[in-house]
């Protein structure tokens, strides 16, 4: 998600460019946005993946169903399945889903939805699913970033957290630090 403030779109899903390219939000202005079938797929296995959390569900019990016009296949619930049961062994108050801003700057400016949130006492924990096959860093990772600096203003965390811990659960890309990843 990002929120459109003066023609500007700082969702943190694009931190990473606008912050290598500080002209990119100007010129991203009206730029369209191609739908695509893998983009579908992610949403509908992250829509898979937020139901199991929400509801109890087993991803497998998706299998042949239909969310955003996209059949779900065994290789997608294989991959909620992984997310969904590394965020259930996590300890703490899990927020899935979680819309953030950083309101310290602006109520508007920069926004975005996280994944999973879970304050564990005095840690702050950010999960992000990636369904994709491009490689995804956890460490110097601005959209989690974002959503850390962004998940103690929305949740006025400030003076309780003292540690953040930013997780990447990639099942589809063979990453050298393995298909979850952390950095604290």
């Amino acid at each position: 998600m990002s929120a459109s403030v003066g023609g500007f779109k700082y969702g943190f899903s694009s931190a990473d460019r606008y912050i290598k390219c500080h002209a990119s939000p100007r010129l991203s202005v009206g730029a369209v946005v191609n739908r695509t079938d893998k983009k579908d797929e992610g949403k509908a296995v992250h829509a898979v993946a937020e139901q199991c959390l929400n509801m109890g569900f087993d991803p497998a019990d998706f299998i042949g169903r239909e969310l955003f016009d996209v059949k779900i296949t065994d290789d997608m619930t294989d991959s909620a399945e992984l997310y969904v049961n590394y965020v259930r062994q996590q300890s703490g108050v899990k927020h899935y889903e979680l819309e953030l801003g950083i309101t310290s700057l602006s109520q508007t400016l920069l926004r975005g939805t996280a994944d999973c949130v879970i304050i564990d006492g005095d840690l702050l924990h950010i999960i992000d699913f990636k369904n994709g096959r491009s490689e995804v860093d956890v460490r110097g990772n601005w959209q989690l970033i974002g959503y850390a600096i962004a998940a103690l203003d929305t949740l006025n965390l400030h003076k309780v957290i003292k540690r953040v811990k930013l997780t990447i659960v990639q099942p589809n890309y063979d990453h050298a630090d393995g298909v979850i990843r952390s950095d604290e």
